[in-house]
């Protein structure tokens, strides 16, 4: 060893080399290695700091596969959103031409419904104001029963209306004496409403006061012969709602057959005894019987109990349903 590098060595240089050499080898490991870091963006490579400037010229940057074909499944759901969008869109525009075609009919039709119930409204006298004005008539024709006609066929035929007159008072006549002796309390005269002959020669009679209307509806009491014209009634088949009683929760165990056999014996004066429609069930049902004789048909009603086959049944008055006059 020469005494140069003795004083090398006493100085601290040949250290200072060593040291030097180290650190160049570990700068030379450490850009052989590289270090992967995870970030936002996907898979990204880093080095040391001091010579980050020298391999980036030498390393280019690669876009991971795994955001590539993420990237490819977003370009192919946009397009899809596209296409569905487009479908919305043209699909909301033919509804909105349905609906705007069906509104213009509709009121078109509505201006046409207008204009024809004005002119309806105008040719009959109505008013168009908002208030509906009922007449007397229509309530009276509501509220009040309507009485059917009495229809008499005649032979020969009747042709004259003053020929019809005369069998008319004819027929009064003829009734009168029987009529009030079983109406002994009737002060009224006995007189038809109305009256008038069918085209087919028939004699056709409305009566409005109950007793005529009663008493005539039994065909028996009817001449045979007036003015050598041979007379055929046809009374209603039903008597007012002043003769007629209900009888509630009747059992269907007993038939109509059962109810008259059991009540003829204590009322002679039943005309008619039937169902009411409408109210018959698995198990029951409503009754209407109707009374010739008033006075039995009072005691009955204010009596409210009927017994049948050893049951009470309730008794109530028979309502006919009020019929309701439209006017357009």
């Amino acid at each position: 060893m020469t005494n140069a590098e003795k004083d090398n060595i006493c100085n601290g240089e040949e250290f200072r080399r060593s040291i030097d050499q180290v650190k160049l080898n570990t700068k030379e490991r450490s850009t052989n290695s590289l270090k992967r870091m995870a970030t936002n963006e996907g898979q990204q490579f880093s080095i040391n700091e001091e010579d980050d400037e020298i391999i980036l010229e030498q390393w280019q940057k690669v876009r991971p596969q795994k955001s590539m074909r993420n990237n490819s499944n977003d370009d192919c759901k946009e397009k899809d959103d596209e296409q569905v969008l487009s479908l919305l869109i043209t699909l909301t525009n033919t509804l909105n031409t349905n609906i705007n075609q069906n509104l213009n009919q509709n009121n078109l039709t509505n201006d046409n419904f207008d204009l024809n119930t004005l002119q309806k409204s105008n040719d009959y006298g109505c008013s168009l104001d908002n208030s509906l004005k009922i007449s007397k008539h229509a309530l009276s024709y509501a509220s009040e029963y309507h009485y059917p006609s009495f229809k008499i066929v005649c032979q020969p035929e009747l042709k004259d209306p003053k020929q019809g007159s005369k069998l008319i008072n004819e027929l009064i006549k003829s009734i009168k004496d029987d009529f009030m002796i079983k109406n002994s309390s009737f002060s009224k005269p006995i007189l038809f409403h109305l009256w008038w002959i069918n085209p087919q020669g028939d004699l056709q009679i409305i009566i409005k006061t109950i007793e005529p209307y009663v008493y005539l509806c039994r065909r028996e009491r009817y001449p045979k012969e007036l003015l050598n014209i041979k007379l055929d009634p046809y009374p209603p088949q039903h008597l007012p709602p002043q003769h007629t009683i209900i009888l509630k929760w009747i059992h269907n165990t007993i038939s109509i057959d059962d109810i008259k056999e059991e009540l003829s014996t204590n009322y002679e004066s039943i005309a008619l005894i039937e169902d009411i429609f409408g109210t018959i069930t698995n198990r029951t049902r409503h009754v209407k019987i109707e009374f010739y004789n008033k006075i039995q048909f009072t005691q009955v009603l204010n009596g409210g109990k009927i017994i049948i086959y050893g049951q009470k049944y309730d008794v109530d008055e028979f309502i006919p349903a009020p019929k309701v006059l439209i006017c357009s």
